[in-house]
């Protein structure tokens, strides 16, 4: 399970978020922690284009045409499916460049 820890600006304690468990509407909403899902998601990338490089020695983010082509991929997936967590969307984008 991935945890980012953001600091709690009200008390000065630490206060942990499971972004893992973010859901669609969630990325979709605009006061939501969308920076640091995406920055999650850009981890979880990363974590998954290196299992690929290592097991079928493909490099599967090289695929991407543009940086933003992820965000833009969850956006239209996360419109579609509100009720699915950002981590199937990550998923199936990089289902989508593995099969490009």
């Amino acid at each position: 399970m991935a945890e980012l820890r953001a600091e709690d600006r009200k008390s000065d304690q630490f206060s942990q978020i499971d972004l893992s468990e973010f859901e669609c509407n969630q990325w979709r909403q605009p006061d939501s922690n969308r920076s640091q899902i995406q920055a999650w998601v850009a981890g979880y990338l990363k974590g998954l284009n290196m299992m690929y490089k290592k097991v079928q020695k493909v490099d599967v983010l090289r695929k991407m045409d543009s940086p933003d082509q992820a965000a833009r991929f969850i956006d239209n997936f996360c419109r579609e499916n509100p009720d699915v967590l950002v981590e199937e969307a990550a998923n199936n984008f990089i289902r989508e460049l593995k099969n490009k």
